[in-house]
């Protein structure tokens, strides 16, 4: 029994993005001391019965999870009270643990009955709360109340981010220049793995869409403009609304594919370094209408200091090797670092102090 459901479980749910990682562990121990209970009572069947309704809603607790959590939510968001996190709460997680915590009572002492009679009532209550989110999610109760909060809010602008956290570096780039602006701002993000990332980034409001649809109610009146920093695939979700400004602001130029790609013709505004990044464009036949493309410079580059050409040279110049992402595919492997240690070796032994990133 113990495998069976620890196998079905491990298979069935663990494989998921936002599958409950304690899942098999919690089926672990509910097998192991219900089995106890029933080889140390006279009443082995009604702890035997108890144990596989616990394992019965152990291994379907993630998927009643899933149906009934929102697919839009919210933290940071004044006037919506919720965690940090922008969690919600999961009713069969705490009628499982409590049916646990309810069988290891019996392994202190507590009767059988009173043991199988508990489980019972736990898990009745974890079902009556999960019939309740299931209505309140279908008639979009959560939604209708971030987008209330939202409308009061009124963000000027949305930063729209779809990735995982590994590509953080692409949205804290632009936080502190959008800060500038002085308008409101609110985070969208698409991946529920950026959450717990983008809570430690950024304290302005964001919000998690899970779904499509979920959209709708997450871009109100007040948003002029949406901010994108990467060529995922999910930003064509976006620039469906077509009330607002989209505006391509991408995480750096260079000469590799993703930075002359088609798909740029999408945004209303595309915001380049200068015009070498306009030209990549026509000069691969990718033609994006002039007056999309808007020249900012590199805003991450203000505080560098651009040396006098009448300085004499430095006796030990300091020299900054910050080469490029090798990129993904064959086609944009375009950094030096397969050459590195010889252009630092060579560095170093002309007496120069090296900056490696």
């Amino acid at each position: 029994l113990l495998l069976i459901t620890v196998g079905a479980i491990a298979l069935g749910r663990l494989r998921t993005d936002d599958a409950d990682r304690h899942l098999v562990a919690r089926a672990a121990l509910t097998a192991a001391a219900g089995l106890s209970l029933a080889f140390s009572s006279a009443q082995s069947w009604v702890a035997v019965a108890a144990t596989v309704l616990l394992l019965g809603t152990l291994a379907g607790e993630s998927t009643v999870e899933h149906v009934i959590r929102p697919s839009l939510r919210a933290w940071n968001l004044p006037g919506h009270p919720t965690s940090p996190q922008g969690r919600t709460f999961e009713p069969m997680l705490a009628a499982n643990s409590a049916g646990l915590s309810a069988i290891a009572l019996g392994l202190l002492g507590l009767p059988i009955p009173a043991v199988a009679a508990a489980v019972l009532v736990f898990l009745a209550a974890g079902l009556a709360a999960a019939g309740l989110r299931l209505i309140q999610v279908r008639q979009h109760r959560p939604e209708r109340r971030i987008r209330e909060a939202l409308t009061s809010y009124a963000p000027a602008y949305y930063l729209y981010f779809s990735s995982t956290p590994q590509a953080s570096y692409q949205l804290t780039m632009w936080l502190p220049y959008l800060a500038r602006t002085g308008g409101r701002g609110a985070l969208v993000i698409r991946d529920p793995q950026f959450v717990r990332t983008a809570v430690e980034l950024t304290g302005i409001p964001g919000i998690l869409a899970r779904s499509v649809e979920s959209l709708e109610y997450a871009f109100v009146p007040s948003a002029k403009a949406c901010f994108y920093v990467n060529n995922d695939h999910r930003n064509v979700h976006g620039v469906r609304f077509t009330r607002l400004t989209h505006v391509h602001l991408g995480h750096g130029d260079s000469d590799k594919p993703a930075s002359y790609s088609a798909t740029f013709a999408m945004f209303d505004k595309v915001f380049v370094s200068g015009q070498a990044a306009v030209d990549r464009f026509a000069e691969h036949g990718v033609q994006i209408p002039a007056e999309k493309f808007v020249l900012v410079g590199r805003p991450q580059v203000e505080a560098i200091e651009v040396a006098d050409p009448d300085r004499p040279a430095a006796a030990q110049p300091v020299v900054l090797y910050a080469p490029t992402w090798r990129g993904g595919l064959e086609d944009s492997l375009f950094g030096s670092l397969q050459h590195g240690e010889r252009i630092v070796s060579a560095l170093l032994a002309a007496g120069a102090t090296v900056w490696f990133r």
